[in-house]
């Protein structure tokens, strides 16, 4: 892929994000529309959104084909991506040859979730589920 196309890429993506930020006032409605926005580009069906609460818990918000129990699965190998602000690849908890790539959410400086995709594998849930963040667990304090 040649460099302006990846820049304009990038660019369209960034565009879509604050649309889907700006679309709504309901924080739910807004993290849907950015968790379906990023798994629509990065052409995947199964993804997380999860946000710090004031305690410094991370609370999923939305979810595409990841469970709460792939979470809790993985949930030691992402604190990196939270307590050094960077990415984190980690093996999928349901497939061999599967991964969960989470990037840290930043604005104002501050982490304040991540935001994590992965390839379809043959166990996921069916296509576009949402989970209701009042059904997931709350995560550990991650510094």
């Amino acid at each position: 892929m040649s460099k302006d196309r990846s820049f304009s890429r990038e660019l369209y993506f960034l565009y879509e994000l604050a649309k889907a930020f700006a679309s709504s006032i309901d924080l739910a409605e807004v993290t849907e529309n950015v968790l379906d926005g990023t798994c629509a580009l990065l052409g995947t069906e199964q993804g997380f959104l999860s946000l710090l609460d004031d305690q410094g818990a991370l609370r999923p918000q939305a979810s595409r084909g990841v469970t709460a129990a792939d979470l809790d699965a993985v949930g030691e190998q992402l604190r990196p991506a939270v307590a050094e602000r960077r990415a984190v690849l980690t093996a999928h908890p349901r497939s061999p040859e599967g991964a969960i790539l989470a990037v840290p959410l930043v604005a104002r400086d501050q982490v304040q979730g991540l935001v994590g995709v992965a390839p379809p594998t043959p166990a996921a849930s069916p296509r576009r589920k949402r989970s209701a963040s009042r059904r997931w667990p709350t995560w550990p304090h991650w510094p």
